[in-house]
């Protein structure tokens, strides 16, 4: 929880700090225009921070999950007695479902608490929901990857392979931006754009 925390203030004071970093950084007497930050910066650097550093947090956080259970054999027992296999799957993806919404949701409130801080929140509550629910849905696409990962291959690395791969083949394919619309990490391509107004309805 701490992290997602950490990830939901870091993308405000990145927004808000970043003309400082650069005005400290710069050799003396060399002058560079940089733009004054403003909203949407801060939206933007919460969605770079959830894409990259929030799931791949993610993925490694729950890569052990269902692998644990196979390799230290604590599933036999449950298994033995009677108890459906998918019981034991559904009670896992539920586990990191909540996980990953409460942590999301906690983020998201940091940022937009932060945002309105610095910047003030000037765009529509319901635009800035709608498009942090994009990375929301694509964070449950792979918690299913994952578990599926988990179940084929019963070892860490062989579910982060599967994970991976799962996403660098939709990056392939998505080269073209008519056959990007198709695969769930079009959910990620910019939500940004939501908060703007533009391009719901591709979505």
């Amino acid at each position: 929880m701490l992290f997602r925390s950490f990830i939901g203030l870091i993308g405000p004071l990145t927004a808000k700090l970043t003309p400082l970093i650069f005005e400290i950084i710069l050799p003396e007497g060399f002058s560079l225009k940089i733009p004054e930050p403003v909203e949407i910066d801060s939206w933007i650097q919460f969605f770079k921070n959830i894409n990259q550093v929030g799931m791949i947090g993610m993925v490694l956080l729950f890569s052990t999950n269902i692998v644990n259970e196979f390799q230290k054999g604590t599933l036999i027992n449950l298994l033995s007695k009677g108890l459906p296999r998918y019981y034991i799957i559904l009670s896992k993806v539920s586990f990191n479902i909540f996980v990953w919404m409460i942590s999301y949701t906690l983020c998201f409130f940091i940022s937009w608490i932060y945002t309105g801080y610095f910047f003030g929140n000037s765009y529509p509550v319901y635009r800035i929901l709608q498009s942090v629910s994009f990375p929301f849905i694509f964070g449950l696409f792979l918690i299913s990857i994952e578990i599926l990962g988990s179940i084929i291959t019963e070892n860490v690395v062989g579910t982060l392979i599967f994970v991976v791969l799962s996403v660098v083949i939709q990056f392939i394919f998505s080269i073209k931006a008519e056959i990007m619309k198709y695969f769930p990490i079009y959910l990620i391509n910019s939500p940004v754009n939501i908060i703007k107004g533009i391009g719901i309805n591709d979505y």
